[in-house]
């Protein structure tokens, strides 16, 4: 299968490169001009490809002195009116004078007498509205107490107060009330005969509407001036005027006759006469050239539909392409070279095409990787404790050989996937199982790493765990990083138990600790006080740590010195513990482990005393502050070295007096 897929991927970048070369060859070939686009000429060069013979690209291409004569003669005919080109000028121009004769004709609406007369009728309008407003605010609110009446802040309170009236004060009296015994509805004060007065002035400048009559006048007179058409620019008159045939002296003083009227029209005065402009001249020009134009068009086509014409120009263009083709006949020859040169790499990309090799990996496959992954899943579970969990792998095509699994529950019925049924335990164990299906289906012996493999697992599953991480240690090398002590005995006690069996290799783990020192945490421990026996340790801490402790005493190396003493502290109280597990237990029991081992072990038990309990008890009890987590209220003191060193030659004295007691 890896020789297929070697060779499906060799043909990959087979077919890469022979893609490259082909982006490679770009083509160089001038286009023909689109005049010449509907000749046989030019479809003949469109059919070009890479079989096109050489005698039929030089039969093509062939361009003599007597064509090139007959070419000149029947264009120079043909010059004499081109009838085509004159034509689409015409449609020009048309479309050219429809545009003007537009224009003029909004320009004589916005500015003839009755647009006038309407602009002068809608100013004077809202000039007498406005007087009439401002005569009626004058007399009504000229005497007022207070400014800003009439205003449009206080006619929203007239209207709320209105409301307020109607709806609860008065609301049988029209507003605003001012019979004998009324009040205002605003302070409720007793009304006057002014605060009456004023109070009915008031109503009536709100009800007669002159204000909302002079605004709306206005806004009529404004809306009208918005429609008056704007006059062309300058350029844009003396353009529009020359095309009608007029001189530029002329259109200037026209321009200036129509801003003055205009002028007057957006101001709303009257015309009285004067301003006046004659529109004749210029609507004859252009009725006068439309005329012109559409006879000159209706002649052309009249001669357009001369057979004769038509063959000659036909012609012309046939020698126009054929002179084409010859003047770039070196591109042709390139371009046809160029296509042989893409035919050839499309053959080679065909010939290198995996169609076959995808089809019987995808065979193999199925064969060798679904069915052979699929029995090492199961032989995993099964060595994993797991042979109870109800899933099996199922597989899926990722094309070109490449098959995925996920896992499939059996026997259910739902549409749950496996990680909403399976414990957390468990959908660990079908990983593990899986991984391992995979990895040692390859028959690579790459050493496997482990992130606490045994994490959510209960005891039986973590034995069978740690039991077929030793097995695999037997053929690579295995690497577990973990916190449990548990794990690390547990290894231990897998190994010594699969050692024992009859041809097996022994195999002895190697434990490495790893320790922090203040913020540099993956430290290596040279000396480790778990890994090192408890003469060993002591013995370690007697004859470095301690003095080492001293010197930085001695030269009040106060940081330094906490720091080695916490850390000495602590190890010294991990080395009670295991002088407590190999030496006053005689390791019959040992935490973190489920065997009890009494073979050869159980008579050194029999030779503690209550005294040594209680060594070992005080020992413990004064040092497991360095060793367990405090309350940060406790009161911290400096570590004793005088007490400390005294301790720590104890136990190296209780060691070697129990270790040759009887």
């Amino acid at each position: 299968m890896k020789f297929v897929s070697a060779l499906i991927a060799t043909a990959d970048a087979v077919n890469a490169e022979l893609t490259r070369e082909k982006e490679r060859l770009k083509g160089a070939l001038p286009n023909l001009p689109s005049s010449l686009s509907f000749t046989a000429e030019a479809k003949w060069l469109q059919a070009l490809k890479s079989t096109t013979s050489a005698s039929s690209i030089d039969k093509e291409c062939s361009y003599t002195e007597e064509l090139d004569r007959e070419r000149i003669e029947k264009e120079a005919l043909l010059a004499e009116k081109d009838i085509s080109g004159r034509i689409q000028a015409i449609g020009k121009e048309k479309t050219a004078l429809k545009g003007i004769e537009a224009s003029m004709s909004t320009l004589q609406l916005g500015s003839n007498d009755a647009a006038a007369l309407d602009l002068v009728s809608l100013n004077g309008k809202a000039a007498n509205t406005r007087k009439a407003s401002e005569e009626a605010a004058s007399a009504i609110f000229g005497k007022a107490e207070l400014e800003g009446v009439g205003t449009a802040t206080w006619q929203q309170m007239w209207e709320h107060a209105r409301a307020y009236s109607a709806a609860a004060a008065y609301p049988d009296s029209a507003f605003p009330n001012v019979s004998a015994e009324s009040r205002c509805v605003l302070c409720h004060q007793d009304l006057d005969g002014a605060a009456k007065a004023r109070l009915a002035g008031f109503e009536k400048f709100v009800t007669d509407g002159l204000e909302t009559a002079a605004k709306k006048a206005e806004a009529a007179l404004n809306e009208r001036k918005r429609r008056i058409p704007a006059l062309p620019s300058q350029a844009d008159w003396l353009v529009h005027m020359s095309t009608l045939g007029f001189e530029k002296a002329e259109a200037e003083s026209w321009l200036s006759a129509l801003k003055a009227r205009f002028e007057r029209i957006a101001t709303g005065t009257p015309l009285d006469g004067q301003y006046l402009f004659d529109w004749s001249k210029i609507n004859e020009a252009v009725k006068t050239k439309s005329a012109t134009l559409v006879s000159e068009e209706a002649s052309l086509a009249a001669l357009q539909k001369d057979e004769h014409r038509q063959a000659m120009h036909q012609r012309v263009l046939t020698l126009q392409a054929k002179q084409w083709l010859s003047q770039n006949k070196p591109s042709i020859v390139a371009e046809k070279n160029r296509l042989t040169a893409l035919a050839s790499l499309d053959k080679a990309s065909r010939s290198a095409a995996t169609n076959s090799l995808t089809t019987k990996k995808n065979e193999l496959a199925k064969t060798e990787l679904d069915a052979g992954y699929q029995a090492r899943f199961v032989e995993e579970l099964k060595l994993l404790g797991g042979h109870r969990i109800p899933v099996s792998p199922q597989s899926k095509s990722g094309g070109k050989g490449k098959i995925t699994f996920g896992l499939n529950l059996v026997g259910c019925h739902g549409a749950h996937g496996p990680e909403y049924i399976l414990s957390e335990g468990e959908t660990r164990i079908a990983a593990l199982a899986a991984f391992l299906a995979d990895t040692t289906g390859s028959n690579q012996l790459a050493p496997f790493v482990f992130d606490d493999p045994i994490s959510s697992l209960d005891q039986d599953f973590e034995e069978k765990v740690v039991e077929r991480l030793v097995q695999l240690s037997h053929t690579r090398q295995v690497i577990i990083f973990t916190h449990r002590l548990s794990l690390v005995s547990l290894v231990d006690s897998v190994t010594d138990k699969l050692s024992k069996n009859p041809g097996m290799t022994p195999v002895k783990p190697t434990v490495t600790s790893l320790r922090r020192m203040d913020k540099t945490a993956g430290i290596v421990a040279t000396q480790s006080a778990r890994d090192a026996k408890p003469a060993n340790a002591v013995k370690y801490l007697i004859d470095h740590t301690i003095k080492h402790l001293k010197k930085h005493q001695e030269n009040a190396e106060v940081d330094s010195y906490e720091v080695l003493a916490k850390s000495a502290c602590s190890d010294f109280r991990i080395i009670v513990e295991k002088t407590v597990e190999f030496i006053l237990l005689a390791d019959v029991v040992g935490r973190f482990r489920r065997a009890i081992n009494t073979q050869g072990k159980l008579h050194k038990v029999a030779k503690v005393t209550s005294a040594d309990c209680s060594l070992i008890d005080d020992l413990m009890t004064r040092y497991s502050v360095f060793e367990h987590a405090q309350s940060d209220e406790l009161p911290s003191s400096a570590l004793d070295l005088t007490v400390f060193e005294a301790d720590v030659t104890t136990l190296q004295k209780w060691i070697a007096e129990f270790s040759s007691r009887q």
